[in-house]
């Protein structure tokens, strides 16, 4: 699968509370929520919060 590809589907994915769930922590990391604070949240790893961030600025940067 292409980085790209992989990027898509991290943001959009077929389920819809994932989406959501990605929305939000992008959101709260973009006020400066610390990793930690959102993985104990969502129960993931801050690892997981720190790159569904990375993807959707990436995503966000090649938008405009």
């Amino acid at each position: 699968m292409k980085p790209k590809e992989l990027g898509y589907r991290i943001l959009f994915p077929k389920d819809n509370s994932l989406v959501e769930r990605n929305e939000k922590i992008y959101e709260l990391r973009s006020k400066g929520q610390t990793l930690q604070k959102i993985a104990d949240e969502f129960e993931i790893s801050r690892e997981r919060v720190r790159q569904i961030f990375a993807v959707r600025n990436r995503y966000e940067r090649n938008k405009k």
